[in-house]
């Protein structure tokens, strides 16, 4: 039994600190496919910013005390500039723009009402 331990936390000393892997299971504690299957990873996000992982999507996964998914790897940034920053999910998107600009794509509601233009 002691050798069996021994080549477990050997193993586990062994293992990179951080890799990619795709998410089998989207949600709040996600499964996470590395070298083997990650169950209930935790989610790490920026302060402020909320994000469930979503089945398929390609995430950098480092170990602490536990497995913890901290973000998608990113495709190609497209038109923005160094300082934007867009935030995407469900077919809608919040684009940051240097000089103060916003721009909103989707249907937008301010306190429950649909905002028409």
């Amino acid at each position: 039994m002691k050798w069996l331990s021994k080549q477990v936390a050997a193993a586990k000393q062994a293992a990179p600190l951080s890799s990619e892997g795709v998410v089998s299971i989207g949600g709040g504690e996600p499964a996470v496919v590395t070298d083997g299957e990650v169950r209930g990873a935790a989610v790490v996000s920026p302060g402020g910013y909320q994000w469930q992982p979503q089945t398929d999507e390609t995430v950098l996964v480092i170990r602490a005390s536990r497995d913890c998914v901290v973000g998608t790897v990113r495709g190609a940034a497209g038109d923005l500039a160094p300082g934007e920053v867009r935030i995407t999910g469900g077919g809608a998107s919040i684009c940051l723009r240097r000089g103060g600009r916003i721009e909103l794509t989707g249907r937008v509601f301010v306190n429950g009402e649909e905002l028409v233009l």
